[in-house]
Order: C-alpha cells, then structure tokens, then sequence
C-alpha cells in the first residue's frame, strides 16, 4: 500500500544485502553500477524473460536462438558497467558465489545464471582467439532494436528481388557501416578483428544481430574502397 511503512524484515534484507555487494565493491563502485541500470532495465526485463523461455524450451547452449540471447545479454551487461571488463567479471563472481543476491530485484535466479553463462562462455571462448581485453572494453553499444530494423529493412529487400546495386541497398549498407563503426568506435583494427572472428566461427555467427542472408547481401553492395563490416 502506498505511504505504509516498510516492513521491518524488509529493510534487514536490505541491508544485507547490501552488505554482501559491499564485500565485493566500493561505495563508488556500486554508486555508478546502481546509477546506471536505468541504461539497460526495460531491455533486460525482455531479455531475461526470453531466456527464462529457452530455459522451458530446453533449447542446448549453441542454438542459434540462445546463441542470440547470450550476444544480447553480453552486450546489455557490458553496457551496463560502461565497458568495465573486470567490474562485470567481479559482478558476475559475486553472483555465482553469493546466493543471496540471486533472484532479487530482477536479479537473475541461479538456474539462469548458470544456463546463460554457460551459452556466454562458448562465445567468449571464440571471440578471445581474435580479441583480447583491452579490445574488449572499447566495444560500443549498438542497441537490439537498431540491429532489428535494419534486420527487417534488408528483408524486405531480398522479398522484393532489389538488386545490391540499387540506392535502397546502399542505403541499406551506409545505415549497417553506421552501426558497426559505433560497435567499434571507428576503430579500424577492431573492426578487422571482428570481420576475422566472425567469418572464422560459426557459432559467432549463428548468434550474430543480423541474420546469414542479411549479412550476405549487404556484402554484395557496392560501395568505396573500404573494410565492410561483419556484425
């Protein structure tokens, strides 16, 4: 009931709650995690409940749809800690090894960490062969929806037989170097590592925003001298 007080059990669970994230972070720490969750909440709540959904499904780790949602929650959390490699790791620590933190305030359960994990941990295998840490971090944040209108836009395309020379088609793929060149913050060498990684393994690709049809075609547009992107 709005204005009631708070129950007394409530507010000792908050505290130990908090008390458990101050074993792991500073007060700083978790002031800009807190602060920032606003940055990823309405899309992690569509998120996690299609995780839970492929967890019902009993769908394996390496399915092109989990492989999916492993891409989308990766970037939504490396989002949230604004590129912080080693705060998400210590997040995620805290997570595993902390019970009492699961399942709260929207907080993963712990059947989900382990499931989502487990399909993050087959990609991050394979992304690390090609990138490194510091590579890592500077990745930018290109949201689900841009990468899904662009999805939709091609498709419509390939209904319609327009050919990739056509000015939609370039369109098409100024609108898709755009969003990879914020996924790399323009940085060429990370662009390149990507490329590599993306052409080298399958199941980077399987998970990968845009569909193998769609990426097909927009390579096939003409376009300036230039390193075409592989997202």
């Amino acid at each position: 009931m709005a204005g009631a007080e708070p129950d007394m059990g409530n507010w000792l669970q908050a505290l130990a709650l908090m008390a458990t994230y101050g074993k792991h972070f500073s007060a700083a720490e978790l002031k800009h995690i807190f602060s920032s969750w606003n940055r990823i909440e309405a899309d992690w709540l569509i998120v996690k409940d299609q995780v839970r959904q492929a967890m019902d499904e009993g769908l394996p780790f390496d399915t092109p749809a989990v492989q999916a949602l492993a891409y989308r929650w990766m970037a939504l959390m490396l989002h949230w800690m604004g590129g912080d490699v080693d705060l998400l790791e210590r997040w995620g620590h805290m997570f595993r090894t902390e019970p009492s933190t699961q399942g709260r305030n929207h907080a993963p359960p712990g059947d989900m960490i382990r499931y989502i994990e487990s399909a993050i941990e087959l990609r991050m295998d394979l992304l690390l062969r090609y990138l490194d840490r510091d590579d890592l971090r500077q990745l930018g944040h290109v949201h689900h929806t841009q990468w899904q209108a662009l999805e939709q836009q091609v498709q419509l395309l390939l209904a319609e037989g327009i050919p990739p020379g056509h000015p939609r088609a370039r369109d098409a793929a100024g609108q898709w170097d755009t969003l990879f060149g914020t996924l790399c913050r323009n940085d060429a060498a990370l662009r390149a590592k990507l490329m590599r990684a993306s052409a080298s393994e399958p199941l980077l690709r399987a998970g990968s925003p845009l569909s193998e049809p769609v990426r097909n075609y927009l390579q096939a547009v003409p376009r300036q001298p230039a390193m075409a992107p592989s997202a």
